[in-house]
């Protein structure tokens, strides 16, 4: 799994970015959250974006993990789904706990997309049949 600070690095498995420098400087504090992104998501098509929100006044923080997957064809008339998990607290233990329990969500919510009608009907021009007298004689007694 990419860890990466960048959107320039691509790997075959799923990919996790650093949103912003806050996150890309206490990330050894939140690691195992990174593993189990790794464990329960591992797939070339889902992106994720940790965001760590410091707020200036108080020791309160907000801790948001950002998925996106681009399904193949359009699912919905939408080409890119997002799903968006976060936490906003003061004790990091929380929302650690909060966040690992979250992600093993992840995976039914692309299987839900997936399972998704995708692809659109095509236009079929369906023109009726204009019956005749002789066929609806027929229908009639049953010719």
């Amino acid at each position: 799994m990419d860890v990466s600070s960048s959107r320039n690095n691509v790997s075959s498995k799923g990919r996790v970015y650093y949103g912003n420098k806050t996150a890309q400087k206490i990330a050894p504090q939140y690691r195992d959250i990174i593993h189990q992104l790794k464990h329960h998501t591992a797939n070339k098509d889902l992106t994720h974006h940790i965001y760590i929100n410091k707020f200036h006044d108080s020791k309160a923080f907000s801790m948001n993990i950002i998925t996106s997957y681009k399904h193949p064809r359009k699912v919905g008339g939408v080409d890119e789904h997002v799903l968006e998990q976060g936490y906003c607290g003061i004790d990091f233990g929380k929302g650690k706990k909060y966040l690992l329990k979250q992600i093993k969500k992840i995976p039914s919510w692309k299987s839900n997309i997936d399972l998704t009608l995708s692809h659109e009907a095509s236009d079929i021009d369906i023109k009726p049949i204009k019956e005749t007298f002789f066929d609806k004689v027929k229908k009639i007694f049953r010719f």
